[in-house]
């Protein structure tokens, strides 16, 4: 993920009821945030990215039944003028000032795109990957996922996080 210097980022996590804890480092490997533990449906206490550099988020403690299945990655903040950033632009050519990324089951993905875009979010990409978990129950069923990447413009973070938390509790593995 890309992010300009002074975006708010927050962790959200949607998948099946279990609790999750962020950790983001810099290039040093010191620790520049420690979210705590943050609960099914719930966003983590937010953080503003006041400094440019890349960053890489990990999750330091592992579910023991799904010890691969973790929230990591990296975070590059940039300092640059949004007015002339190109790439900035989502889907329907307005800047994003929220970014999300969704797991969603394969056989829930056209009514859950659906919902998205009535709650005014702009679905950007999909990714199908195979079920971290197998399927089964867990993963609503479906041996196929997608990741879904979101995005909205002038919602503010509360707002983003009530639509969220309204789709993931009507999701098949909450």
């Amino acid at each position: 993920m890309v992010a300009n210097v002074g975006t708010t980022v927050a962790w959200f996590p949607t998948d099946i009821p279990h609790n999750h804890e962020v950790n983001l480092v810099d290039k040093n490997s010191k620790t520049v945030f420690e979210s705590g533990i943050i609960k099914f449906n719930t966003a983590s206490k937010p953080l503003q990215l006041n400094d440019t550099g890349t960053f890489s988020f990990y999750e330091p403690t592992k579910n023991p039944r799904y010890p691969d299945f973790v929230l990591n990655g990296t975070i590059t903040v940039v300092n640059q003028d949004s007015s002339s950033n190109t790439n900035s632009t989502s889907a329907n050519g307005t800047s994003p000032d929220t970014i999300v990324t969704y797991m969603i089951p394969a056989n829930e993905l056209d009514k859950r795109v659906s919902e998205f875009k009535n709650r005014g979010f702009n679905v950007e990409s999909t990714f199908s990957f195979k079920s971290l978990r197998g399927g089964g129950s867990e993963a609503g069923g479906d041996t196929q996922e997608y990741l879904v990447v979101l995005t909205s413009s002038g919602k503010g973070i509360s707002e983003v996080t009530s639509a969220l938390k309204e789709i993931t509790a009507s999701m098949p593995y909450t």
